[in-house]
């Protein structure tokens, strides 16, 4: 089965966003900055980062302003193969792939992280 992408519904939008910057604040703990359109500031926390990265894209299988949950992700299966490599453990670690698409600079974020991420909104 290939990878399918499911959009997911969030408070915040990545259409248009600028100003964006990762900021890793531990070993697991890593936070997606980005001002909305609408001047609004955000902030996206993971937790439990296996891994992550930035790719700049100019072919996109999706719409290119959205922020999906990633099934069936070759990448993720690949991290967790490697993972397991280096940490052997008895249970494979309950992780999501998400992604961001920010259009406006034809980049995307790429995160696998064990739980759903915690948003925050500044009011301008």
């Amino acid at each position: 089965m290939g990878e399918r992408y499911d959009a997911v519904k969030t408070s915040v939008t990545t259409a248009d966003a600028d100003s964006i910057r990762i900021s890793q604040a531990s070993s697991e703990i890593l936070v997606l900055y980005f001002k909305e359109y609408n001047g609004r500031n955000v902030s996206i926390t993971f937790q439990n980062v296996l891994a992550f990265k930035f790719e700049m894209c100019h072919t996109w299988n999706h719409r290119d302003d959205e922020i999906y949950e990633v099934k069936n992700s070759n990448w993720m299966n690949d991290q967790i193969k490697s993972y397991l490599n280096n940490f052997p453990l008895d249970d494979v670690p309950q992780v999501k792939h998400y992604r961001f698409c920010f259009n406006v600079n034809s980049q995307f974020f790429d995160v696998i992280c064990s739980k759903d991420f915690d948003i925050t909104i500044k009011e301008i």
